[in-house]
């Protein structure tokens, strides 16, 4: 138990290091193959690359076009079309802090997402033997920075009573009002995807989350040039880099640290040990009063402390000593050397 805090923290620290090594080395491996990808809008070089393909595809590609519904499109609250459209109602509420301060906070309700088929058409609008590039399965990609804000209504919480404000007083935690935001992927807006491209028997191209061989690779559907995509992947990597360095250094000081007890405890076990073995058979016969140990008066004094100096116990009651203190100064013992008062 001497060495929890180092051990705790050393478990603690090696698990960050370990999951932030995993996560750096998949963002290297994202970011390895965004610098090696090949780009295409829809069109005549995509259908010619897919064609030098023996495999009928490409892995890993980024495809730019215009996006359109392959049915029907979702029709917005404000009119517009869309392929995609999410739905959020957050909570508005505010919370009483330390100090009887009140903070604000906000809750996710409910969302809802509404899709439809959609796919890539070239931005000229024809595409020679492939029309249209079809993404598919796009609720496995990130769609974050893709969506559109088309809507947003605020409603305040009604007027309540004095009892409600009173057991609202009581809770914590107040309602102020509901905000409900409308957000869409709008058809014809410029998309780029970034995943598996594939085309099949029929004739038509598919764009799909990756199975590349050397890991996992994201699905991406985004707004951003292929070099902003970059460029935010090397901030991440450049991110846990630095993260991974510092969390691991921490862990190595602690595993350092634990080691160099071990080695400390070691070294004075050794000690104890040898100076055991040249003690004197008949004990204190013979022996004054200022070569005694002055803790259980029944050994010679055999050990001197550092960095204090004094010689006043034997190495058994060196071994009980709680808080390493030496038991005439009350300095802190450092390290014992074996030693005899003649």
């Amino acid at each position: 138990m001497e060495n929890f805090f180092e051990e705790t923290a050393f478990i603690i620290h090696a698990g960050l290091t370990g999951i932030l090594f995993i996560a750096y080395k998949e963002c290297k491996n994202i970011f390895n193959n965004l610098n090696k990808i090949q780009t295409f809008e829809v069109g005549s070089k995509l259908v010619s690359a897919l064609d030098a393909s023996s495999a009928g595809s490409l892995e890993y590609a980024a495809i730019s076009g215009k996006v359109e519904p392959i049915s029907e499109a979702i029709i917005s609250s404000q009119g517009n079309q869309a392929v995609v459209k999410f739905l959020f109602s957050v909570g508005h509420f505010r919370n009483r802090l330390f100090s009887a301060t009140w903070g604000a906070s906000e809750n996710l309700l409910y969302s809802t997402s509404t899709f439809v088929p959609f796919g890539l058409r070239s931005p000229g609008g024809f595409l020679h033997r492939s029309p249209l590039a079809i993404i598919d399965d796009p609720t496995t990609a990130d769609l974050t920075n893709v969506l559109t804000t088309v809507g947003s209504q605020f409603v305040e919480s009604e007027n309540m009573s004095m009892l409600g404000h009173f057991m609202n007083i009581l809770a914590g935690k107040q309602k102020l009002g509901t905000e409900t935001t409308e957000k869409i992927l709008p058809v014809g807006s410029i998309l780029t995807a970034i995943g598996r491209v594939t085309r099949l028997p029929d004739g038509t191209t598919h764009i799909s989350h990756p199975q590349h061989p050397s890991g996992h690779l994201p699905f991406i559907l985004t707004t951003m040039s292929i070099d902003d995509i970059k460029a935010t992947y090397k901030v991440q990597l450049r991110s846990f880099g630095v993260a991974l360095l510092l969390v691991g250094s921490i862990a190595g000081f602690f595993a350092m640290r634990i080691f160099c007890k071990w080695v400390f405890c070691f070294c004075v076990k050794k000690i104890r040990r040898d100076i055991v073995k040249k003690r004197n058979p008949n004990g204190i016969a013979g022996l004054h009063d200022s070569q005694i140990c002055i803790t259980c008066l029944s050994n010679p004094r055999e050990v001197l402390f550092v960095p204090c100096g004094h010689i006043c116990t034997c190495v058994d009651c060196w071994a009980k000593l709680q808080d390493y203190r030496c038991p005439v100064c009350r300095d802190y013992i450092i390290y014992g050397y074996p030693a005899f008062i003649p």
